[in-house]
């Protein structure tokens, strides 16, 4: 389901003279969604915070990724015969605690692109920023509204869009500071010079025939073009590998000169942004030059103006690292001045108002507040705000109070009131 208002022939216009601009919202659910429908409760009551004009301006898509796991687990507790036996099974609490951590361990980055539900779900919120692109408007407003673990969900995918246009500007930005760092680092390594040409030359060549025919590659096959380019270049290169051999380098540390070279030649960064569920033309494009990265500033989240997380279990998954290793996707400080190299460079009226605001309830056990997590999370989160989520006295003050969030007065309030500042840009 989507609400996308019909946009007038005669289009609105602000003091200036200029049409008045149109925002973005993207929804992305957690536990206890089963259809497109669990949107549609918190899309009336923002509606009731907007007047009729700001509210045609507002287009929203719903993601549903649920599709991508429920089935299986429905399955499962119907074989188990544990779907409605109980006391637990009829308060909801036993499927509440298959979907908190099926989901999540569901949701786990595999090199495996035909059993991946991480790519799937990844491909789901490429098509619903693609649903919300105005082609006259690259930098219009988008706002972002996750639950539980979508919270997750979109921070790996803020994280990839991210990185990836990053990455695509040091392809062809600093590629040739890029190869003169290696050379000299291989140098240093004791590695010839006659070697490190030939490999550099055969990386490079590689590159330039990657382009596989549309026709033949399909999602399952994302890794298939990487793969068979990397065993191409080890054939390529026996002869200098052999060498290395004789001169006593094991053959580990010749992989991994190996693996150094051939990833400069951008067929990694293709495969990412191939899995992110982008076209081949796109990528063929990012890879040349600049035009096309400024053409896609939406689809690459430019102009993210409002990052809201309810009842958000990240911190679940960062606990295996130190604090001071745990960071955030690069969300702007307020008043910080954002460049290329965090892969997020908003136009100066979007990063004035941008916020990340994280809610969490005391009584949830899956919500949690995110600027104790590390030093750069208490930089980058703007506001820890705890509520009381949930209807009645039992749901407020227990587990269930995770499914509360998105009608709770101060998050319909504090989403609506950046909606409308977006509106005002």
């Amino acid at each position: 389901m989507s609400d996308k208002p019909s946009e007038s022939k005669a289009e609105p216009r602000g003091r200036t003279g200029k049409p008045k601009r149109h925002v973005g919202v993207l929804l992305v659910h957690g536990i206890n969604a089963n259809d497109l429908t669990y949107a549609e409760p918190f899309m009336r009551a923002v509606r009731g915070r907007l007047s009729s004009e700001e509210w045609g301006r507002v287009h929203w898509h719903p993601v549903f990724w649920a599709d991508a796991v429920r089935p299986h687990q429905s399955s499962y507790l119907y074989r188990s015969g544990l779907g409605a036996d109980t006391i637990w099974d009829y308060l909801g609490l036993r499927r509440f605690v298959i979907s908190g951590l099926a989901d999540a361990a569901s949701y786990e980055k595999s090199f495996d692109p035909n059993d991946s539900v991480y790519e799937d779900i990844q491909r789901k919120l490429t098509r619903g920023i693609k649903h919300l692109k105005d082609a006259n408007d690259p930098d219009r407003p988008l706002i972002i509204v996750a639950h539980s673990l979508g919270c997750h969900i979109v921070s790996t995918y803020i994280h990839d869009t991210w990185r990836d246009r990053r990455k695509a500007y040091e392809h062809f930005d600093g590629n040739e500071s890029e190869h003169a760092v290696l050379r000299r680092t291989l140098a240093s390594e004791g590695v010839p010079s006659s070697i490190i040409d030939h490999l550099l030359v055969t990386s490079n060549t590689l590159g330039m025939f990657s382009i596989v025919d549309k026709a033949e590659l399909r999602p399952a096959d994302a890794d298939g073009p990487e793969k068979i380019f990397r065993q191409a270049f080890e054939s390529l290169c026996t002869a200098q590998i052999t060498e290395l051999t004789s001169k006593g380098f094991a053959k580990d540390r010749i992989t991994a000169i190996l693996d150094r070279t051939f990833s400069l030649n951008g067929l990694r960064l293709r495969t990412d942004m191939r899995r992110r569920g982008l076209s081949e033309e796109s990528i063929h494009e990012r890879m040349r030059g600049e035009g096309r990265l400024r053409t896609e500033r939406f689809e690459d989240l430019q102009s993210l103006v409002g990052l809201y997380t309810l009842g958000c279990n990240i911190p679940v998954f960062t606990f295996r690292y130190h604090p001071f290793q745990i960071r955030p996707i690069p969300f702007p400080k307020r008043g910080e001045d954002s460049g290329s190299h965090t892969g997020f460079c908003p136009a100066p009226e979007i990063a004035k108002i941008a916020e990340w605001i994280n809610f969490y309830s005391r009584f949830d056990p899956l919500g949690y507040p995110l600027k104790p997590l590390s030093p750069d999370y208490a930089a980058r989160v703007d506001e820890d705000v705890r509520v009381v989520a949930g209807d009645g006295l039992w749901r407020k003050l227990s587990p269930l109070s995770h499914t509360g969030y998105l009608m709770h007065r101060r998050v319909v309030g504090r989403i609506a009131a950046q909606i409308r500042r977006a509106l005002a840009l």
